[in-house]
């Protein structure tokens, strides 16, 4: 039954044994390590992250570690996720969800995803990410506050009357879309 979950403890990205090691290779061996069982599967990536979906959890290339995990009582409906980086490649977390739509895993790898695209724009220059940050508060403010440039699941889309234009699926519509936001945009640039 669905219901919302309240979970902390800690996560940290799985090293791999060797530069060879491929990410199949890496899936099976976790596998293996937790279920101390032989499968004549070939694809150990749907074995692990469908058996231990509250201990590993994919992004990109990688294989993350949940540990340390606790399950809290949910009585604040609200969702959330905070994640905050220790020094040692270990991230703590704090998540409220409702699980009929995802998990543990899927709601952690969104957040960290953003935080880690977040910080290399931040660190790696922080005067440019400043003026990004600068200059399209007031653009993304009048047009919509909602405007995501890209979600892993779609890919890169634009929200409009609360529909999701995807670049893959409607490439004309899209191509639109931006062109009259450019335009928007070059008369903001005026009015300043």
């Amino acid at each position: 039954m669905s219901r919302h979950e309240v979970h902390t403890g800690k996560i940290k990205k799985v090293d791999r044994i060797s530069y060879e090691e491929t990410f199949n290779e890496m899936c099976l061996r976790l596998w293996r390590q937790n279920s101390n069982k032989e499968s004549d599967e070939c694809y150990y990536e749907g074995l692990l992250f469908d058996e231990y979906y509250q201990k590993y959890f994919k992004l990109d290339d990688d294989v993350w570690e949940i540990f340390e995990r606790e399950e809290k009582d949910a009585d604040v409906k609200e969702e959330i996720c905070k994640i905050k980086e220790n020094n040692n490649g270990v991230y703590d977390f704090y998540v409220k969800f409702w699980n009929g739509r995802t998990g543990i895993g899927n709601v952690i790898a969104d957040e960290l995803k953003l935080k880690i695209i977040q910080n290399k724009w931040s660190f790696s220059n922080p005067e440019k990410y400043e003026k990004y940050l600068k200059d399209t508060k007031l653009k993304s403010t009048l047009l919509c506050n909602s405007i995501i440039p890209m979600r892993p699941d779609i890919g890169f889309y634009i929200k409009v009357n609360g529909n999701d234009i995807a670049k893959d699926v409607f490439p004309e519509e899209y191509e639109a879309i931006i062109k009259a936001l450019d335009s928007v945009f070059k008369k903001l640039e005026k009015i300043k």
